[in-house]
């Protein structure tokens, strides 16, 4: 009996969509998915008890049942008074029973003999004896030969085909627990040598196995589409930002013992990251856009409201447009921002910015950062469709090449200035480690002028690039006393564009041209006299506590009020970095949102209501414009290449749900990363949409994780089988019947409670995110 437990791997899986489909077609589409579910994770449980079946039929044990899912119970359908039966199907041929169980959370072979059900064990091993023998050297007591006995008691079924009873075959003598010797039936489980039953218990790790490597091998034969793993930005302040990762580096290796792999992808990134373990440094090795090679060492970190770790990477972006729909603005999917003179649309190539060609996302990035006011002018690339009744076998038409005029886009802003706080850390090779900028020192002026507002610090620096800045910090001295520090940088120009809209839940506000990132205070600096809170009765000096946006009545909310609705109050006193959070928000609010700011004033607590507006003075670097994610088709160029790729794709899967168990008793990951049955289907349903390479990619991660976890040494799992063989094997004899019991019940509560609780933090997931 063989159950589908839990997922040890972190089921990263995501499901795209364009536009909003018709009810038909979503339906469709989702009974489609269903389908590829139902056979995929069904196939990969077939081929599990498969591999017990034809071992067990090789080694002459009679099989009674090949199941996939269990038919042990009825299961009531709620209040009705049906039930769903005990099989979906099934079919005898020969001695065999064929069936789909209608619990669909393993499978199993029932052999002579044997049955993991610890209730009928007892009355399994009694069906196999002969009565009222005990065994004597060649004969038995009762005066009677092996061939008579075994003649009335241990028939074979008639051959199907030759409709003829075979021969009997002798009972064999065993030597039970207790040390006696009993008569068995030949046919049965138990009545096979010792070696011979572990090559029945492996055979199902072992195809599933075999077939995680096909699986992966027809992938990538068909082509598997991959994000390669890399840095499209970095989140200042975090361990890429600090390490000095530049956007647009691609990783070809975890760990300085592996050998580098041009086709790493994105979610081994992750993977890496989330089970790199704690307190511990990440070996990465990247090639940079110039194509040189670095090593570099971070060590993730877990940020208050973030489920995993991170090291602030974002996922590298290619040259082609994303343009929302305008189902996709409603639900607010998207911002859509850009302003340009020619609409702009999806797929649409960018080849150049202001006459610069560009071939990467990382180019077009650090060109938009780089120029935040003024127009910009786009070189796009545009596919043109083919006519209604065109030949499909003709020529495609050259792309039409457009000039797009973009507008500034000024960030949305609330016209408050919270006040800046101490260095919180320094990029490596920026100016700002150069001119021996410390973390903790506090930035008092650049070129004699305050630093003003925090966030748009680095903009305000731009006509200074490649100049000498005098810089004045204060820094804690003797006896804690600040002194002050003269300190000279030349400033380099940013290529890292990460704008308000991607804050989260991590991240500083940081000036890129200078490499520095800083916290900040709860504390208005400075109030826009000519902005939003302009009016406000808000002074310097004032104490910022909480951020609310108020939204229409809930009886009115859209699919975006409904999100933004989530977020509920936003405390800035005790995090005044998510002061960054609340402005990303901002970008993506209604025009009619408006922001509530709680203060405290000296003992009095006051708020007001802010509605956004758009700056005159600092801007939006993306322009509101969106790459998509770079992608490519990895597919092998002959079988041979695909057997390869699907070798390595195995050995991956396999040694990370080694790591996970490893990360898990040594209490370095979460039991709440599990995932019982429902994530499993919901992953495996959305992996689905994605094409039929990604879902054989899925079963692969399956097929590897159903192999490890059914060989742990865990009564009713293969893994316990194994162990109680590996001690009759040492013992001369088999393990005590009452002690095989206690164990196997022991390891069937421990397997149920595993699946309830793994069950219960999938539902938390779907409840909560």
């Amino acid at each position: 009996m063989d159950w589908l437990v839990f997922d040890s791997s972190l089921l990263l899986a995501a499901a795209a969509s364009a536009g909003e489909p018709g009810i038909l077609s979503w339906l469709l589409g989702t009974l489609q998915s269903l389908l590829y579910v139902a056979v995929g994770l069904g196939f990969v449980i077939f081929v599990h008890e498969l591999g017990h079946f034809l071992v067990a039929k090789a080694c002459g044990v009679k099989c009674e049942k090949f199941y996939v899912g269990f038919d042990f119970l009825e299961i009531p359908i709620p209040f009705t008074g049906w039930k769903i039966p005990r099989s979906l199907w099934k079919m005898q041929i020969g001695e065999t029973e064929y069936g789909i169980g209608s619990l669909p959370l393993g499978g199993y072979v029932k052999m002579l003999g044997q049955d993991d059900d610890p209730r009928n064990a007892e009355a399994e091993a009694e069906r196999t004896k002969l009565d009222s023998t005990t065994a004597a050297g060649e004969g038995l007591t009762m005066g009677s030969s092996i061939e008579k006995v075994a003649e009335q008691a241990f028939h074979t079924p008639p051959d199907p085909v030759k409709n003829a009873d075979p021969p009997p075959q002798p009972a064999v003598a065993v030597k039970g627990a207790d040390g006696k010797t009993v008569w068995l039936d030949p046919r049965s489980y138990t009545a096979k040598s010792v070696p011979a039953r572990m090559a029945i218990i492996s055979a199902g790790v072992i195809m599933n196995a075999i077939f995680a490597v096909v699986f992966a091998s027809i992938a990538y034969k068909m082509g598997v589409r991959e994000m390669p793993a890399g840095a499209g930005g970095t989140v200042p302040g975090d361990p890429a930002w600090q390490a000095g990762i530049e956007p647009g580096g691609k990783i070809i290796a975890f760990g300085k013992d592996s050998k580098p792999y041009a086709h790493l992808r994105f979610e081994d990134l992750m993977r890496n990251i989330v089970l790199n373990g704690n307190n511990r440094d990440l070996a990465m090795q990247v090639v940079d856009a110039r194509g040189n090679e670095h090593w570099y060492e971070v060590k993730p970190v877990k940020h208050d409201g973030n489920k995993f770790p991170t090291v602030g990477m974002a996922p590298l972006m290619g040259v082609k447009l994303s343009v929302p729909s305008d189902a996709d603005k409603q639900k607010g999917a998207s911002l859509g921002l850009a302003t340009t003179d020619i609409p702009l649309q999806s797929d649409d190539k960018i080849v150049a910015v202001n006459g610069q060609k560009v071939s990467s996302g990382a180019q077009i990035s650090a060109l938009l950062v780089q120029n935040p006011t003024g127009k910009l002018t786009l070189t796009v690339e545009r596919a043109v469709e083919p006519g209604k009744g065109a030949d499909p076998k003709a020529e495609a038409k050259p792309p039409e090449v457009l000039e797009v005029t973009v507008e500034p886009a000024g960030v949305r802003e609330l016209g408050v200035t919270l006040a800046l706080g101490p260095v919180a850390a320094i990029r490596k090779g920026s100016p700002a480690e150069t001119a021996g900028i410390l973390v903790g020192d506090q930035l008092e002026t650049i070129d004699g002028q305050p630093i003003g507002d925090p966030l748009s610090l680095g903009q305000r620096l731009l006509d200074r690039v490649g100049k000498e800045v005098a810089i004045v910090v204060s820094r804690a001295g003797k006896d804690n006393k600040r002194e002050q520090k003269e300190l000279t940088a030349t400033l380099e120009q940013p290529l890292n564009l990460f704008p308000l809209y991607r804050y989260d839940n991590s991240g500083n506000a940081a000036a890129e041209t200078l490499g520095v990132a800083f916290d900040l205070l709860p504390l208005v600096a400075e109030v826009d006299a000519e902005g939003p809170a302009g009016k406000q009765d808000i002074k310097a000096g004032d104490q910022l506590v909480a951020a609310t946006f108020i939204l229409p009545a809930a009886d009115k909310q859209d699919e975006r009020d409904k999100v933004f609705a989530k977020v509920g109050r936003i405390d800035l006193k005790a995090s005044p970095n998510k002061w960054l959070k609340l402005m990303g928000l901002v970008q993506q609010a209604k025009p009619d949102y408006q922001v509530q700011l709680e203060f405290m004033r000296g003992e009095k607590a006051f708020a007001v209501k802010i509605s956004p507006a758009a700056s005159k003075v600092y801007f939006d670097e993306s322009r509101g414009l969106f790459l998509q994610a770079e992608s490519k088709i990895h597919r092998a160029e002959s079988w041979s290449q695909a057997f390869s790729l699907g070798l390595r794709e195995t050995k991956e899967r396999i040694q990370e749900v080694l790591l996970v168990l490893h990360r898990l008793v040594t209490f370095q990951l979460s039991a709440s990363n599990l995932s019982g049955p429902p994530g499993i289907l919901y992953a495996a349903t959305s992996v689905a949409s994605l094409g039929i390479p990604k879902m054989l990619l899925f079963l692969t991660m399956l097929s590897a994780n159903l192999a490890v976890i059914n060989f742990l040494p865990i009564p009713v799992l293969d893994g316990g089988h194994m162990v109680f063989l590996t001690a009759e094997w040492i013992r001369g004899k088999p393990v005590d019947a009452e002690l095989q019991y206690k164990l196997t019940l022991a390891g069937l509560f421990f397997l149920l409670s595993l699946m309830v609780f793994a069950s219960a933090m999938d539902v938390g997931r779907f409840l909560y995110g």
